[in-house]
This record gives C-alpha cells, sequence and structure tokens, in this order.
C-alpha cells in the first residue's frame, strides 16, 4: 500500500495567504467583513435593547411613584371619611339613618366635610353673605337681614393660597370709619408665613394704594370682636368715611395659608367684616356708615372631584340597607 502519510497535498503545514488562490483570499476577506458587520448589528441592537428597558424601567418607576402617592391620597381620605362618621356605621344606628330622609342627607354631609379636610391641597371655594349688621342708627342695627344682605366674600384655594373677592351690593362701597376699626376688610389670620399681596379695587382706587398686613394686634370693630388681618387705604386720608373713592369689590391674595385655616371665626363667632357705606338701595340703612360682618356656614362650596365617589358610595350603602332593612 502506498505510504499515506501527510505530504505534498496532505501536508500539515500552515498555508501562507500568499500560498492560496486569490479568490479564496477575496472570499475570506468578504466573509469576515460580514461577520464582522453582523457583530457590529448584534451589539448595537443589544443597545438599542437595553436603552428601551432602561427607559420603560424609568416610566414605570415614576408611574409606580405617582401611584403610591394617590394611594396614599386616597388612604388619608377613607380614614377620615371613617373618622367622620364612625358612630353612624353602627348597624343599629344605620338603620335608623337609612329609614329617613334626613338621616341619608346628614351622612351625605358628613361624607362632604371629611373630604374637604382629606384634600385641602385641592381647588375648593367658599361664599360667605354678610347679613350681620352693626351700623349705628340702621332699622338692623345689632341683627342680620336675610342673604344676600349687604354684600359676599368668597374664598378660593389656589395651590398653596387662596383668592378673596369681596363683593357689595345696592350702592354699598367700602370706606374706612372708626367703628370698623380705620379698616376696609377685616379677617383672622395669624399664620405666621402668610402675607396678603396682589389687593386691587373697583371701579376705582385710593391715589395711594391699598396695602394688607397679617398677623396683627387685635383690631376691634364695633359689635364684631377683634380680627388679626386686614386690608386699608395705604394713606387713611384717601378713604376716610364718604370721601373714600368708589370701592364697591375688593381682590387679593393670602399666600401659605389654606382656606379652612382662614374660615376661622374669632371669639365672637364672626368670620369677615366689611367697612361701608350703604348705598340707596340698602333700605335698613341708605347713607349711613358702618361694620356689616359674615359669620361661619358657606352658601357655596366648590372642587374635589373625589366628593362625586363618595355620595355615589353613601348611595350605594343606602340601597343596601334598604334591602337588608326589607
Amino acid at each position: 500500500m502506498p505510504d499515506r502519510t501527510l505530504s505534498g497535498a496532505f501536508s500539515a503545514e500552515p498555508l501562507s495567504r500568499s500560498s492560496l488562490p486569490a479568490r479564496v483570499v477575496i472570499e475570506g476577506n468578504v466573509r469576515g467583513s460580514e461577520v464582522r458587520g453582523s457583530s457590529k448589528k448584534r451589539s448595537f441592537g443589544k443597545f438599542e435593547k437595553d436603552k428601551t428597558i432602561k427607559s420603560k424601567k424609568r416610566s414605570f418607576g415614576k408611574f409606580e411613584k405617582e401611584s403610591k402617592k394617590l394611594l396614599e391620597l386616597w388612604q388619608c381620605f377613607f380614614l377620615r371619611m371613617y373618622t367622620a362618621f364612625r358612630g353612624f356605621l353602627d348597624p343599629e344606628n344605620m338603620e335608623v339613618l337609612m329609614k329617613s330622609w334626613s338621616g341619608r342627607a346628614t351622612l351625605a354631609g358628613a361624607a362632604l366635610l371629611a373630604a374637604s379636610a382629606a384634600f385641602p391641597s385641592v381647588s375648593r371655594a367658599d361664599t360667605f353673605n354678610f347679613t350681620s349688621c352693626h351700623i349705628s342708627g340702621s332699622t338692623c342695627e345689632g341683627g342680620s337681614i336675610p342673604a344676600p344682605g349687604f354684600g359676599s366674600v368668597t374664598l378660593t384655594q389656589a395651590g398653596a393660597n387662596v383668592n378673596f373677592s369681596v363683593s357689595l351690593i345696592n350702592g354699598n362701597r367700602f370706606v374706612e370709619t372708626g367703628a370698623g376699626g380705620g379698616e376696609l376688610f377685616l379677617f383672622n389670620d395669624s399664620i405666621a408665613a402668610s402675607t396678603i399681596t396682589t389687593i386691587a379695587s373697583s371701579p376705582t382706587t385710593p391715589a395711594g394704594g391699598l396695602s394688607g398686613f397679617t398677623n396683627l394686634a387685635p383690631v376691634m370693630a364695633d359689635g364684631t370682636g377683634t380680627f388679626t388681618a386686614s386690608v386699608e387705604c395705604t394713606v387713611a386720608s384717601d378713604c376716610n368715611g364718604g370721601s373714600a373713592p368708589t370701592m364697591t369689590s375688593l381682590t387679593f391674595t393670602v399666600t401659605n395659608a389654606t382656606v379652612a385655616q382662614l374660615e376661622t371665626a374669632n371669639a365672637n363667632g364672626n368670620l369677615f367684616v366689611a367697612d361701608i357705606l350703604c348705598g340707596a338701595a340698602q333700605t335698613q340703612c341708605g347713607g349711613l356708615t358702618g361694620p356689616v360682618d359674615a359669620v361661619p356656614g358657606p352658601i357655596v362650596g366648590a372642587g374635589l372631584p373625589g366628593l362625586v365617589m363618595a355620595c355615589g358610595g353613601l348611595l350605594a350603602l343606602a340601597r343596601r340597607r334598604r334591602q337588608l332593612v326589607a
């Protein structure tokens, strides 16, 4: 048999590129380039995939954080709801309450109050009427008149601030007199960081402008008690009694406060006072000056979309109770 040891064509010696046919060398180069290109594509694809995954993780992390915050708000809401009418949830009390419309209305009112307390930062608005009269010589002195009274004051939560809108009706206008403590408008604010900004009046403004103060030493207005915040004419002589320019509305902002904090009554039970010159259409006091005030009990409340769910839950509870009682 011929010797088949590796030699010649079967030689184990490594072949150099120069000894290979040109076609083989070219094909090898092409294939090598394809492999390298494919490797780069895989690397770039992996990079894009990792980038997408990281982006999704960031989005999910943000969603998870916001979801936790929303969950905490709702937990606070339901805790307040439970605290507000815990006594009503006793089966015997619920049976009695659910049999009457007044009972169901009581539960609904409790839900509204609890929701307002649970979400103090959500936009809300409360309006009060000036119905209490302390105008010397008037037919209403020491008493009150029916709404809408002498005008109204509306407080609206706007983030960390509260916007005030004070409007007089029947030709009444703001003035400063001794009976009103020398102020156009008085309220209660002893919050350390609060300030009064962006004060405006209409239809006219005093020549010297308007100023506002919080955390005052108690200011007395006849028959209404003392207050710790005010809006006044910067130059007192600009607004002395009937010589004051015609101002039928005031608007301003109290910073770093909530509506609830500024709806705090004084020792006499009063919230807000306006010193006014009665217009001719205000038949109880036409032409007279003096303070009028608003007492607790807003006529309007707004905001809080979550209240829809609260009321819906109460209605469902009422229906369920009716079925059980029947």
